[in-house]
């Protein structure tokens, strides 16, 4: 073996063993660095060596025991939220999300910018830019240390090319190099992929904090995607095509989707999609009180006019809930035949109704899986807002640049 390669089998030897004590500190209180030892079986001697390397790089300060103890108290190691950020950017056809997180993933910055679906990809690229740059300045600290940039993308991405190739609902947004772009601007590594995959990462690396735990991330937004995160690993590809749930047919439905074919579980259960079906009613004049009485103009029906009708328990918004969610259970009752998730976390609008959503979702999923797969499955939806996916970028940067690994290097 040559000795460079010998060199960079012992540095990253060395990197691993950082970031896994990183880790334990991030996941677990009153940390000594005997417990360390018995937690990854290092030697003593790896232990206090690469502790203090940490302490010396402000990773890691030390914290007295204050309990009443037979014997020496031991010195509790912890994370310093301050040594660095990740910040976490996600978009959509009408706004811009971006999130700063310090060292312990808490969210310190949140910041919102509108855009609209006319908007070039200049001038959306512009935007996330100064957004970006808003949040640094918010940050509250002279030359804030930040370990990178994560961009959660809407529609597809090459990751291998790094090119935005598309966005229905963005027409003008086509083919953008914006890894290239983001990095030359700020000089800081970017990691982008698609805005749903980064979701996950928020739950990963927030919610389910290295436990590994079996479920899938469902997004019901502008379009339906899963990911599955199994043995705590995202299952992704390397074109952001992979999870598109809402493409997969539907028995008994003729309505067209986005894609040019009909029958797509997207023409039933997005926010596009139910929106359509409010207009469709309330020009059929199914609903009992007229469009003047509901105070609406038909063509300022909006997602969130369909919410305030469940709310209000408005019997044909409640047949489109039952109807629409049924069709995503279904669909998700031979996913889960086939990975045989713990748990499904649903994310999107929909999903903040709670019980009255999650029921009609199980009812579909119970007929179309088999009972060993959907008897003790739970279904819950998404404890984010609507910053998880720049929530699940910053912690994409997290995932690139502290990921240890469980076996030898």
């Amino acid at each position: 073996m040559k000795d460079n390669q010998k060199e960079s089998i012992l540095v990253s030897r060395k990197y691993y063993k950082k970031n896994k004590i990183l880790s334990i500190l991030r996941y677990n209180q009153e940390v000594s660095r005997f417990k360390i030892k018995k937690m990854t079986s290092y030697s003593m001697t790896t232990v206090i060596q690469t502790v203090d390397e940490l302490i010396e790089d402000n990773f890691i300060v030390e914290e007295h025991c204050n309990e009443n103890r037979v014997g020496r108290r031991p010195l509790w190691l912890k994370l310093n939220p301050e040594v660095g950020y990740f910040i976490g950017v996600d978009f959509n056809a009408t706004s811009i999300n971006c999130v700063c997180l310090n060292f312990l993933a808490e969210t310190i910055v949140s910041i919102k910018t509108d855009i609209n679906y006319t908007y070039t990809s200049e001038q959306i690229i512009s935007k996330i830019i100064a957004t970006i740059y808003e949040i640094i300045d918010k940050i509250g600290t002279d030359n804030p240390r930040i370990f990178g940039i994560g961009i959660g993308v809407p529609g597809y991405y090459d990751s291998i090319k790094g090119i935005a190739i598309d966005y229905a609902p963005l027409p003008k947004w086509k083919n953008v190099v914006l890894k290239d772009i983001i990095q030359e601007e700020f000089k800081l590594p970017c990691y982008i992929e698609n805005n749903v995959s980064v979701m996950a990462f928020a739950y990963k690396w927030l919610k389910y904090q290295g436990e590994p735990d079996d479920f899938i991330f469902v997004s019901i937004r502008n379009g339906s995607r899963i990911v599955p995160i199994i043995n705590n690993q995202l299952f992704l590809n390397k074109k952001g095509y992979a999870g598109q749930l809402g493409h997969l047919k539907m028995p008994n439905s003729n309505r067209l989707c986005t894609c040019g074919k009909r029958g797509c579980l997207n023409a039933e259960i997005t926010d596009w999609a139910i929106r359509n079906k409010v207009v469709e009613a309330a020009l059929s004049g199914q609903f009992e009180k007229t469009k003047e009485e509901m105070n609406y103009d038909i063509n300022e029906i909006t997602i969130y006019t369909f919410l305030e009708l469940v709310h209000e328990r408005n019997p044909v918004a409640m047949e489109i809930l039952n109807t629409s969610a049924y069709y995503l259970g279904y669909v998700l009752g031979g996913v889960i035949d086939i990975l045989a998730p713990k748990t499904i976390v649903l994310s999107g609008k929909l999903a903040k109704l709670g019980n009255v959503f999650i029921d009609a979702v199980r009812e579909g999923i119970v007929d179309n899986s088999i009972l060993e797969n959907n008897k003790k499955l739970i279904i819950k939806s998404s404890d984010f807002n609507d910053d998880i996916g720049a929530i699940g970028a910053a912690a994409l940067v997290l995932q690139e640049e502290f990921e240890f690994i469980n076996k030898t290097v």
